[in-house]
């Protein structure tokens, strides 16, 4: 198995990227990513880049039949990571668990970023 890179972004944003392609339903279309059919926050879109750069996580082949869209997905050691940064965090890296994190993200996202709202 590959390593994946350093990380290059801060833990909080890593981890709420990750957090969103362990929940499954992110995508990568034109250039831009969504979750479940929303673009993700402004904030998330350098560290997904990141992260897929660095082999933490990886893009599907396109799939033509949904526009082109291309799946994104954890590897074995973005799995990794994801625990890691929960455990740092305190939590569980089971989506099932943590469905209630959002109003976290929310709170949390204002610290990530310098604009005063988070792209909700």
């Amino acid at each position: 198995m590959i390593k994946p890179g350093p990380l290059a972004i801060g833990d909080l944003t890593a981890w709420l990227a990750l957090r969103r392609v362990n929940e499954g339903g992110v995508a990568l279309l034109d250039g831009s990513y969504y979750h479940y059919g929303r673009a993700v926050p402004h904030y998330l879109n350098a560290p997904l880049v990141d992260l897929v750069k660095a082999g933490w996580l990886m893009l599907a082949e396109v799939d033509p039949e949904v526009g082109g869209m291309r799946k994104v997905t954890l590897t074995e050691g973005g799995r990794e990571l994801y625990a890691t940064l929960c455990g740092k965090r305190g939590v569980s890296p089971d989506p099932r668990v943590n469905q209630f994190l959002d109003l976290a993200d929310r709170v949390e996202c204002t610290a990530a970023v310098t604009q005063p709202e988070c792209d909700r």
